[in-house]
């Protein structure tokens, strides 16, 4: 069986896109598995090497939206193997080229799941609401009905999906996450409290204005000495410094900027608490990565992982993205900091992590779906 993944861009992991990463991810444990894979990516930069990968990696220019697809797709599937199973897996929602690749797989009879990667949740749509619904009856639904496979990463996602679309088959698997350090020895002492956040600083998407204004609330409340780390970057930083400034925090919150690779897990590392107060997500890779390196983490229902967080006891909720939902759950969390209950947090998030959301076993419950299609 040969699987073809498609997505916009190369997969490149080291951007801060969670679809990147994710795909990445997946298809090395694919191959690490025996699988057949190759990934095939829409770029304005056809031409040039994407990550160096141990399998075949296709690259097509990408167009406007009038366009029809990059012509050497069509002659790259004339290319497959007829006489074995190829499936695809298509990647993001409100991607026209997905639109285009789902009538040419038809077209070829090629079956594919479709992963939106919480493009649909009901938050997400209510950035550009009307605009979003619209292209969603012309063009996304067909991808979602047409797909032999709905994957979703949450129920959140399927609770919603329904009431815009009739999958054929709905699945739910959460991503995986493959630690990239060990988690380093808690120090033995430690005065500050820190409160941390990583990836991009999409203000409302993440809530993070309201991150700032609960920790504002929480810090001038308590005795105990806190900071907020916020690692990452976006075209909203500005905003969300003014803010920090306007509530005169600017000595406690801390803005890191886009970290990676061994410095990103030295400063993750240093945090007590990992926060993602989310309006709406996918799965939140952030959140893994965190609990891989055993930081308890304060999560929001949206993020789909805040029933694991709670059964594994490894973090505690987030009520909703509000500034005193967000600085109730930071008071509860500086309670237990640093007493038995935490320290057990933080087993149990690397635990957690280690036997629930392992890209080997995530890519092993893709091939019995793909199998299946």
């Amino acid at each position: 069986m040969k699987i073809i993944h498609f997505i916009l861009g190369k997969a490149n992991p080291d951007r801060l896109n969670g679809v990147n990463r994710v795909v990445d991810a997946l298809t090395k444990a694919q191959f690490e598995l025996g699988y057949d894979i190759e990934i095939w990516g829409i770029t304005p930069s056809p031409d040039i090497a994407g990550p160096n990968r141990p399998f075949p990696c296709r690259y097509f220019q990408s167009h406007p939206f009038w366009k029809k697809l990059d012509g050497k797709i069509n002659q790259a599937l004339s290319t497959l193997p007829q006489k074995e199973k190829v499936v695809f897996h298509l990647h993001g929602g409100f991607i026209p080229d997905m639109f285009r690749m789902s009538n040419l797989l038809q077209k070829w009879k090629y079956p594919y799941i479709f992963t939106p990667h919480g493009s649909y949740n009901a938050e997400a749509l209510k950035k550009s609401k009307w605009r979003k619904r619209i292209y969603f009856k012309l063009f996304d639904k067909k991808v979602v009905e047409n797909a032999q496979c709905l994957h979703l990463l949450g129920q959140s996602e399927k609770d919603h999906i329904i009431h815009l679309a009739n999958p054929a088959k709905v699945v739910l698997v959460p991503n995986g996450y493959e630690a990239e350090a060990q988690a380093t020895p808690y120090p033995a002492q430690k005065e500050t409290l820190v409160f941390g956040f990583c990836g991009r600083l999409k203000i409302y998407v993440k809530g993070l204005n309201e991150l700032v204004d609960g920790f504002a609330a929480y810090s001038k409340n308590s005795s105990q000495p806190s900071e907020l780390w916020l690692i990452g970057d976006s075209e909203e930083s500005s905003k969300l410094k003014a803010r920090a400034e306007k509530l005169k925090i600017t000595d406690r919150v801390k803005f890191l900027g886009a970290q990676y690779g061994a410095e990103k897990i030295k400063l993750l590392s240093q945090m007590d608490y990992f926060c993602h107060p989310s309006r709406y997500e996918g799965f939140p890779n952030a959140v893994l990565e965190a609990l891989g390196l055993e930081i308890p983490v304060l999560v929001t229902p949206a993020t789909n992982i805040l029933s694991t967080v709670l059964d594994e006891n490894c973090g505690m909720e987030i009520t909703q993205t509000k500034a005193k939902a967000i600085q109730k759950s930071m008071e509860l969390a500086a309670g237990k900091w640093q007493t038995e209950e935490y320290f057990s947090m933080r087993k149990n998030a690397g635990k957690t992590v280690a036997e629930q959301f392992n890209w080997r076993q995530i890519a092993q419950r893709f091939s019995k779906i793909y199998a299946a299609l």
